[in-house]
């Protein structure tokens, strides 16, 4: 294929979001049966695809890069989508919210989600976070565990794509209700990290 994506390159990125060929067409809007001569080299996609799939291939290394660092950090991280939804968590936090990491990967937060979560978003979507643009915010807020028990957390939270989307790569801690009480008299709900 040309511009450097090969049937190869598509079949690694599709086994590392774990897709089937079928799930893969439907997310760019093709046949299985196109997919599978795309990555046997039996027929090549137009310009339009092969700039979708250029796009799905950069968005599977971020993902993967992401994923990786959360699967193996020792520190409170995870990815969340823009409605809540836990798509991957470190371990820590896992412990720390007295699950495993696969019962949390999927939970929707938002039914637990307090008014400050719910106005980060805003305040993030205004800011055109979920569309891209460049800059980490931190986010000090109450919160909640996967169990429903109220926290309050200092996080970095960086803008990444996956799956189509924008998500939020979030590195947490945890804090006391001083320390929150402390950091909120500083620093907004949602402050641009330069």
């Amino acid at each position: 294929m040309r511009r450097g994506i090969s049937g190869a390159d598509i079949v690694a990125a599709r086994a590392q979001a774990g897709l089937s060929q079928a799930e893969l067409g439907k997310r760019l809007g093709v046949t299985q049966a196109t997919i599978s001569r795309w990555e046997i080299g039996a027929q090549e996609p137009n310009a339009a695809m092969r700039r979708k799939l250029s796009l799905f291939l950069d968005d599977m290394k971020t993902w993967r890069t992401a994923e990786e660092i959360i699967a193996h950090s020792p520190f409170v991280m995870a990815l969340i989508a823009r409605d809540w939804t836990l798509i991957a968590v470190s371990p820590r936090l896992a412990e720390l919210n007295g699950a495993s990491v696969t019962a949390l990967r999927g939970l929707a937060l938002k039914d637990h989600a307090t008014a400050e979560m719910e106005q980060a978003i805003r305040i993030l979507t205004e800011r055109g976070f979920f569309l891209g643009a460049p800059g980490s915010y931190r986010l000090i807020a109450r919160g909640v565990y996967s169990d429903g028990r109220p926290c309050t957390f200092d996080t970095v939270t960086t803008p990444i794509p996956f799956d189509g989307a924008i998500v939020m790569f979030h590195q947490i801690q945890f804090l006391d209700d001083r320390d929150y009480t402390a950091l909120r008299r500083r620093y907004d709900l949602v402050t641009p990290l330069d």
